[in-house]
């Protein structure tokens, strides 16, 4: 249990931290890590919670998903993301 808090208290101190492309990476790894790891993230939330969960406006990370889209590091369809470069991902996001 202190293990699992530990990596919780990590989670929020860098998205506290981080730029909106990082904060972006870490929280779709988390959601496919979450969902299975099967290199897709269902969404089951609007763009705007997305945006509130992260810290940014709904226009940034629209910007950052269609940024992160144009590198080829995923692709979106309707409520499901797919990512397609999980390690670049990872190297964004800079997780440990």
């Amino acid at each position: 249990m202190a293990k699992e808090w530990r990596e919780s208290e990590e989670q929020i101190l860098s998205l506290g931290t981080k730029q909106v492309h990082e904060k972006l990476a870490e929280i779709l790894i988390v959601l496919d890590n979450a969902q299975g790891s099967r290199n897709q993230v269902e969404l089951k939330i609007t763009r705007d919670i997305l945006a509130s969960f992260i810290g940014t406006k709904t226009e940034t990370l629209v910007r950052a998903l269609s940024d992160l889209k144009a590198r080829d590091f995923i692709s979106i369809e309707k409520n499901r993301i797919d990512i397609l470069n999980r390690d670049a991902l990872h190297s964004l996001s800079k997780i440990a």
